[in-house]
């Protein structure tokens, strides 16, 4: 179907030759592969895409297995998104005290780790009522 969809002059780039009624029904079976109500621009780009993605699935299921998607990842975005917001939050209060880091940047088992290093860090921010409306949201995801 790469080929297929590919234009005349990288088919002769490559010494590829084939009959355009092959290429009509390639063609026409690639864009049957696209899910209804999605616009393909360059159907030829999509299929090499996909194709680089299948050799990369290949490399880590080479008995050909389907890739399936985790059961829960919707409630996994959702808790991800609410995780950012917190974090998001509570950033420009720690930007106060002396040497705190961007827990943005930090790697998740370091961030998950680092409530329990916090009372060092907190006294200085206590008498902020920022922190005071923020405390709730922070210990939510201690």
């Amino acid at each position: 179907m790469v080929i297929a969809t590919a234009s005349k002059r990288w088919r002769d780039d490559r010494g590829i030759h084939m009959d355009g009624s092959r290429r009509r029904r390639f063609t026409r079976q690639a864009n049957d592969l696209v899910r209804p109500g999605r616009v393909v621009d360059d159907l030829h780009a999509e299929l090499v895409r996909v194709q680089r993605r299948r050799e990369v699935w290949r490399r880590h299921d080479p008995d050909g297995g389907w890739p399936r998607l985790p059961q829960g990842l919707d409630e996994m975005r959702r808790t991800a998104g609410r995780a950012r917001g917190a974090v998001t939050e509570v950033q420009p209060l720690l930007a106060r005290a002396e040497d705190s880091p961007v827990l943005m940047d930090m790697p998740l088992e370091d961030l998950l780790s680092w409530p329990a290093r916090w009372p060092p860090m907190i006294s200085p921010l206590r008498s902020s009522p920022r922190s005071t409306a923020s405390a709730p949201t922070s210990r939510r995801w201690a």
